[in-house]
């Protein structure tokens, strides 16, 4: 006589809706929804089964920690991240996968120009070699200066797509050595008008500074990865292939210029915490809570010590499929050591409830 089993095998839940995944791909028993960048955390639990090995793949592309706002505390607290990825990428003047380097632009007390400065430590930024441009109308332009990439024809190119145009660029001013100075006259010799180099920086001053990251969409999928594969992590009544879960799903498989609906920041905190147990450590905020109506997740990257107000994202994963519990919540705080211990960047702690401000 025949059996059946009685067992169904599972499939990543990107299988469904249709033109997403193939679901021919084995389950990835380790998928880190915070992403492996940002250290290894004691008491960490990764996604197990639940997203395929090639989805894993796919989403490992999305753009995150070299270009966003995170990237400039990483690189301001120089410690976190994987070791063995080779050379260390220049965040303030290599592009990544076309995305504009970060930029920190302030003005020098006694400089006629704003300038270019890159991040040396929590506490210090240094002024970059650079190249700054200025149109009719005030509006300044800033080039990070790469030998390599320095020429006639990349500099009018990026010139020409500056937004919003520029209105007749002139060269103002430059910050490079002496044996660099004569290309770059070379290359901008038509938008050269009077003295442009740049010399005597003062060391020492303190500076108003403005950071600039770009929000890209692939960005924006990110974001909206983490806070969904977190809560597949953490609450497992759901399985994650709930068709109120399809337009998520596509927009962080697929992206799109709708992101708004999915991904936006919040003015409001995820905690909010007494004088007398203000965060002394850095770490990372990530919630997730659902009633009978919706499911969304919060992320704030890099709470710390400082007077800075990191950005909180809210993921608005989808309708609640929920019709047995009325409501699930949970906050977890990747927290920092002040040093590397027993092969941990820090441990997760799960807040209370009673510290997490409601939606």
């Amino acid at each position: 006589m025949a059996t059946v089993s009685d067992s169904i095998t599972k499939r990543c839940v990107y299988a469904s809706p249709e033109g997403l995944c193939s679901g021919d791909s084995p389950l990835d028993p380790r998928e880190h929804y915070l992403s492996r960048g940002l250290g290894e955390f004691k008491g960490d639990s990764r996604l197990s089964d639940a997203i395929c090995t090639a989805c894993n793949k796919r989403f490992g592309k999305l753009l995150y920690l070299h270009d966003s706002p995170e990237a400039f505390f990483r690189e301001m607290l120089g410690r976190f991240g994987r070791s063995n990825r080779g050379r260390k990428k220049d965040i303030f003047y290599e592009p990544t996968a076309g995305v504009s380097p970060l930029s920190i632009i302030g003005k020098q007390p006694g400089f006629d120009h704003p300038m270019l400065w890159e991040l040396m430590s929590a506490t210090h930024i240094a002024a970059m070699k650079q190249v700054i441009f200025k149109d009719e109308n005030g509006k300044y332009f800033h080039l990070p200066f790469r030998v390599d990439k320095f020429t006639e024809a990349e500099v009018k190119k990026l010139l020409a797509g500056a937004r919003p145009p520029l209105n007749k660029p002139a060269l103002v001013g430059y910050l490079a050595d002496d044996d660099e100075a004569k290309q770059i006259e070379d290359v901008c010799k038509e938008f050269i008008k009077g003295k442009t180099a740049i010399s005597d920086l003062t060391v020492g001053d303190e500076l108003d500074c403005t950071m600039w990251a770009p929000i890209s969409i692939p960005y924006m999928r990110a974001i909206a990865k983490i806070g969904f594969h977190f809560f597949l992590k953490w609450f497992p009544p759901f399985s994650g292939t709930e068709r109120e879960f399809d337009g998520i799903k596509r927009f962080i498989y697929h992206g799109g210029a709708d992101y708004a609906q999915f991904v936006e920041p919040i003015t409001e905190p995820i905690v909010r915490l007494p004088p007398e147990k203000r965060v002394l450590m850095w770490g990372h905020l990530v919630s997730c809570q659902y009633d009978y109506a919706t499911v969304e997740a919060r992320i704030q990257f890099f709470v710390g010590p400082m007077q800075v107000q990191p950005i909180v994202w809210r993921v608005k994963i989808g309708k609640s499929p929920s019709r047995l519990r009325a409501e699930g919540y949970r906050c977890l705080h990747f927290r920092y050591y002040e040093e590397k211990t027993d092969g941990y960047d820090g441990q997760i702690v799960e807040l209370d409830r009673s510290l997490i401000v409601e939606r």
